[in-house]
């Protein structure tokens, strides 16, 4: 087989690449556990003649970069509409479920949503993340009052959603002290 027919078969091949790479990844992950890479262990031969290693290596590539790519990005913005989604969810003391959240607890969860583990602990929660001055304070920033005894999202200048106390529910409202501090939670993504 001459050098240019071989390599018009490699090019060709390579041009089904991203076809088999998500059908693949479909049919892998329909039989494994979420979270795992099962398109990224694809190495099948695709063409013959000494094109198999290339391409292998190609699927193999392709399917790296979409895992990279399914990294969760999210904003500040997009953490405080997560967050009234839960606005009407009662308090309930070791809550971090919709069942009830107490005031970590909740902020744990909408970060969750995100990626972001957070300790289950307002102090510890404002020891994760980057101290910012309250006059550059953005939506989705956490409000730690007090030295660490409670926790909120921000929402706006003053304000902010959190889950109060027993017999009260996740909601909006003002920050009720001059104590406390802004604490940004940083993604790799976070220009998303």
């Amino acid at each position: 087989m001459s050098t240019k027919l071989n390599l018009s078969i490699v090019l060709s091949a390579l041009l089904l690449v991203p076809a088999l790479v998500t059908t693949t990844a479909l049919t892998a992950n329909q039989a494994t556990a979420p979270g795992s890479d099962a398109a990224a262990s694809v190495s099948a031969p695709v063409a013959s003649d000494g094109g198999e290693i290339v391409l292998a290596s190609a699927v193999t590539a392709v399917a790296a970069s979409k895992k990279k790519s399914s990294v969760i990005k999210f904003t500040p913005a997009k953490v405080v509409k997560m967050a009234k989604k839960f606005a009407g969810t009662r308090y309930r003391f070791g809550g971090d479920s919709p069942s009830g959240f107490d005031c970590s607890g909740f902020t744990k969860y909408v970060y969750a949503k995100f990626g972001v583990d957070l300790p289950h602990s307002a102090w510890k929660q404002g020891k994760v993340g980057k101290r910012i001055s309250k006059a550059k304070a953005k939506p989705g920033d956490l409000v730690i009052t007090s030295g660490g005894s409670h926790v909120g999202i921000w929402v706006s200048k003053d304000r902010f959603i959190d889950s109060p106390r027993p017999g009260q529910v996740v909601h909006v409202r003002d920050i009720y002290t001059s104590n406390y501090i802004v604490v940004r939670i940083e993604s790799d993504t976070s220009k998303a």
